[in-house]
């Protein structure tokens, strides 16, 4: 995730705290490390992802008053009678204010990082299994400007298992895999096999 130079990365997990010296790095803030078995914890994430594709509408709004007031008043001084009207745009100096956004202008590059969920909530939540499967659609831009999107991340110990494994679901929509050590011959079959999800695959690494 580091490698991939994230703008924001959300962590869903119910051991960041222990795993902290993992996930310094990565800079996350407070407010973006959620408890998977929180039931509102989906509609958190998507909340989010539209809170940023409001502050870029918002930022783009914003220039193109800035530029159309630009265009019918070329002295901001000429606007003193109506100064309470464009005060967001104009300074106590008579300058013109140009607007701000935290990324510079462009979309933000988001993360959603799952990790140590097995047995818990999230993976029983039909909310989470339609994410992994829209996660490029959330954020929807206006007209057909392609959508914010988030990147879905997500590390498990064990391929399948019984009781709040990691559902077909998310295996299935899988892009890319990192598989590491493992001696589950039976799992190992399972991926070899593709369980649905090597027709999308574009890259698997494997390390055995």
């Amino acid at each position: 995730m580091d490698w991939l130079d994230f703008d924001r990365i959300l962590i869903i997990s119910p051991t960041y705290e222990s795993n902290y010296a993992q996930f310094k790095r990565l800079g996350v803030a407070q407010d973006d490390i959620f408890d998977p078995d929180d039931p509102a914890v989906v509609q958190k994430v998507v909340d989010i992802v539209n809170a940023e594709r409001d502050d870029l509408l918002k930022y783009r709004q914003k220039l193109a008053m800035l530029k159309e007031l630009k265009a019918n008043i070329k002295n901001p001084y000429d606007l003193q009678e109506n100064y309470g009207l464009f005060s967001e745009f104009i300074g106590l100096d008579g300058n013109w204010i140009t607007p701000e956004h935290k990324w510079g202008g462009r979309k933000p590059k988001l993360a959603v990082f799952v990790d140590d969920a097995q047995s818990t909530a999230i993976f029983r939540n039909r909310q989470f299994l339609n994410l992994t499967t829209r996660s490029r659609h959330q954020g929807s831009m206006p007209g057909d400007e392609a959508s914010i999107g988030i990147s879905m991340i997500i590390g498990v110990q064990n391929y399948t298992a019984t009781g709040g494994g990691l559902p077909k679901a998310v295996r299935g929509n899988a892009t890319h895999m990192a598989l590491w050590r493992t001696k589950n011959k039976d799992e190992l079959n399972l991926i070899s096999k593709g369980d649905g999800w090597r027709s999308r695959a574009r890259e698997v690494h494997r390390s055995l």
